[in-house]
């Protein structure tokens, strides 16, 4: 590791140098959250942190809003540059100050005491099967949004994130209305496109820190960091406006479809309980569904109460 005034492009070792072939350089998540995820190092300069602003969002109250930026420079080597985060970053255990350094293939990115990214030169292939590997683990094999495991391991940190920050952290709950007749009509290959479609439409209207998972059958869930039940609710009844507005599409078929939604809002909940959250949301989709479905409801604080 070399700060910026001491380098010497002689001598930093390149993948070539190495033996590695063509390769790319990847991060690969070792500890905090998303434990596995791979991350591509694109070409030129890569911004990391927690806000929605950066090229890569890490999702972790250890890290900053701003955290750390990477250059993969055109010549075959990446230098680490930490802006003046707060809770600052260390590569292979020595602190980045204001100077640049080089990442070697192999260095652990450290941030905070539980935040540990590993930089490495890999190939096409290698890099491919990890991926594969990692999502296998956290998505859905049909609708490819993430999975149930994920949601519940990934919502327990970020309600007590909220909690701490006393910001809102939002949960939407989706259910396709009536979908059992769906399958009993058309068949559960058909059922399968419908939630195909369905998730996709979701994720239009994900934003990039949004968590959209696949709750189980025909239930999907949303959590959405920093906001309030209003928003949600807007953004709820937007999808369910989207969907009851277009059939699904299933090239020689078109199937009307409609969705209830259940909105909570951590600023509702009393307890400090995650699950709470997910309970408030499931009962206002009940009230959705029990005043006729195709329609949002939202747990408020007489609800919560």
């Amino acid at each position: 590791m070399r700060g910026d005034q001491d380098l010497d492009e002689t001598k930093i070792a390149r993948p070539a140098d190495l033996g590695l072939g063509p390769t790319w350089a990847f991060l690969r998540l070792l500890g905090g959250n998303d434990v596995g995820r791979i991350i591509p190092l694109a070409p030129g300069r890569t911004s990391f942190g927690r806000s929605r602003e950066c090229d890569v969002v890490l999702h972790d109250e250890e890290v900053s809003r701003q955290q750390f930026v990477i250059d993969w420079k055109p010549e075959g080597y990446a230098l680490l540059r930490d802006p003046g985060s707060r809770n600052g970053t260390r590569v292979d255990d020595e602190h980045v100050h204001d100077d640049s350094v080089v990442l070697e293939n192999g260095s652990r990115i450290r941030v905070g005491s539980d935040v540990v990214l590993k930089f490495s030169y890999k190939d096409r292939l290698e890099a491919r099967a990890d991926q594969e590997i990692y999502d296998s683990a956290v998505r859905d094999g049909l609708t490819r949004v993430h999975n149930k495991r994920y949601l519940v391991e990934r919502l327990v940190p970020e309600f007590f994130s909220a909690r701490r920050r006393n910001a809102p952290l939002s949960l939407i709950v989706f259910d396709i209305d009536h979908f059992k007749d769906v399958n009993d009509r058309f068949g559960h290959a058909v059922g399968d496109g419908v939630l195909q479609r369905v998730s996709a439409r979701l994720e239009q209207r994900r934003r990039r820190d949004d968590i959209l998972a696949r709750y189980g059958g025909e239930e999907f869930v949303l959590v959405m960091r920093d906001t309030g039940l209003s928003e949600a609710q807007v953004i709820a009844e937007r999808v369910r406006a989207s969907v009851a507005a277009t059939p699904i599409d299933l090239g020689n078929l078109e199937i009307p479809l409609t969705v209830s939604a259940g909105v909570a809002c951590t600023l509702h909940c009393l307890g400090n309980d995650p699950a709470e959250l997910f309970r408030l949301a499931d009962t206002a989709l009940y009230a959705a569904k029990d005043a006729g479905r195709n329609r949002v409801a939202c747990a408020g604080p007489d609800r919560a109460a």
